[in-house]
């Protein structure tokens, strides 16, 4: 399994887009369940009395996101 498949992937921490185009978006993660992560813009927006929320699978997380340097250890 390779470096990225190892990532770990905690609830209430903020990650960043891993595109290499300079896209340095921050998300904040909500919830993780068995096969999906929940997450949010960092930080949250609020629109029509909750908060927009998006929903991917694990691996596609992974993929596309990693840990931000903002994170406090």
């Amino acid at each position: 399994m390779s470096d990225a498949m190892e990532m770990k992937i905690v609830a209430g921490s903020v990650y960043e887009s891993a595109n290499l185009d300079g896209d340095n978006s921050k998300f904040f993660v909500t919830g993780i369940g068995l096969n999906h992560i929940l997450f949010a813009d960092y930080p949250m927006i609020k629109f029509n009395g909750s908060y927009l929320e998006y929903c991917v699978t694990r691996k596609e997380f992974r993929c596309k996101f990693k840990a931000s340097s903002s994170n406090a250890a």
